[in-house]
């Protein structure tokens, strides 16, 4: 039984981190309280940061961040630059009852996608 629970644990977890759907709706669908799914996602997330931050998202060092400076440097001519965001806006279509959450100033129905960039068009 607690292999299972565990095993739901993780299930509703990873719902949550993949969807952004609510604590309120994943207990709903797992039959759960909000609080029980909150702890479990933060326990989850603690989890995953604690056992992958170092090898996924390791800390650069001085000389790490001085190459890519100078990265930045040679293709761009940015200097003291260590990394770039940029954003598009993409035409949708008006989800219903939004109002103006995607209207611009052009009269049109956006969303704006930003997403960081390195010097080697890595996204």
């Amino acid at each position: 039984m607690y292999v299972v629970h565990q095993l739901t644990n993780y299930l509703f977890s990873y719902r949550f981190l993949a969807t952004g759907e609510s604590f309120r709706s994943l207990a709903f669908a797992y039959r759960l309280g909000r609080k029980t799914v909150a702890d479990s996602v933060y326990m989850t997330c603690r989890a995953i940061v604690n056992r992958m931050m170092e090898t996924q998202m390791p800390r650069p060092s001085e000389a790490a961040w001085t190459d890519i400076a100078e990265r930045f440097w040679g293709r761009w001519q940015f200097p003291n630059c260590i990394g770039a965001i940029d954003g598009k806006h993409i035409l949708i279509q008006a989800p219903k009852k939004s109002c103006s959450q995607f209207f611009n100033y052009k009269k049109n129905v956006f969303n704006n996608l930003v997403g960081p960039g390195r010097c080697r068009f890595k996204i």
